[in-house]
């Protein structure tokens, strides 16, 4: 059933409460929220079903806020979608050791980042999604087991747009950012556009960017710093059969002379 946007600003996402009577939350009016704070962490099953409808906008949330904040583990599937994500001094959407959780069709632009993961993720997705003007669109710390451009439900691949720019947080600086821990983590059929460095891979170990079959290969293009620039220890790390477009120098495709152990297949 439809909710109001006082019930979404101020509904306790951890609460019993708020499980049971607020689990789903369906957006079928255009509905903008101005938040004053940020909102509660998510730590229960959730269904947010914007429908492209529903704008968050962090302007005044503070100064690291993000806009979801989601640590659920549930057994039980768990979906955003179709929610737009914008000015957020942290990031649109913050994945922290979030199992089971879909992210699909949400837009993020005019933040500090676009997503946010770090921890076991396994069985979370993001896929689908348009991230524009934010100063990082993806930044992985220690993030294992997520899916970045496929669905983890079936493994249908569904790519992410990362656009740069300047916005209200900042002028872009890195399309994703990627280090740690990594272990089942891969990014497949993204593009990137206009990031002066699209991927940076620092010390990522296990991480997997790109595949052989078709369309599972990334695509860059505008990057006049880097395309792929790698460093540290990346064992187990491999970066296959990235697309390079105008704007990308042949010397700036793989920047990756202090990485150690990195597999490119180009």
């Amino acid at each position: 059933k439809q909710k109001t946007a006082y019930e979404i600003r101020n509904c306790d996402w951890s609460s019993d409460v708020c499980s049971s009577d607020l689990s789903t939350i369906l957006v079928t009016t255009p509905t903008t929220v101005a938040l004053n704070s940020s909102l509660p962490t998510m730590t229960v099953q959730m269904n947010v079903q914007g429908n492209s409808l529903l704008t968050l906008d962090g302007t005044n949330a503070g100064t690291g806020a993000s806009g979801f904040t989601i640590t659920s583990a549930s057994t039980t599937r768990s979906t955003i979608s179709g929610v737009t994500f914008q000015n957020f001094g942290g990031a649109g959407v913050d994945l922290v050791g979030a199992q089971n959780i879909s992210v699909t069709g949400i837009n993020v632009t005019g933040s500090t980042i676009g997503f946010r993961a770090s921890g076991n993720l396994t069985g979370s997705g993001v896929y689908n999604c348009t991230f524009t003007n934010n100063v990082f669109g993806a930044t992985l710390a220690n993030a294992r087991n997520l899916l970045v451009g496929v669905n983890p439900v079936g493994g249908v691949l569904g790519g992410n747009t990362f656009t740069g720019g300047t916005g209200y947080r900042g002028t872009a600086q890195t399309g994703m950012s990627v280090s740690g821990t990594s272990a089942g983590t891969i990014a497949k059929a993204n593009t990137f556009d206009k990031y002066p460095t699209a991927v940076s891979i620092v010390a990522a170990t296990g991480f997997t960017f790109g595949g052989y079959g078709g369309g599972e290969g990334n695509s860059i293009s505008s990057a006049l710093t880097a395309g792929i620039y790698a460093t540290g220890f990346c064992t187990g790390s491999s970066v296959i059969k990235t697309t390079f477009g105008a704007g990308v120098a042949a010397t700036k495709q793989y920047v990756v002379s202090t990485s150690r152990n990195l597999t490119i297949v180009k």
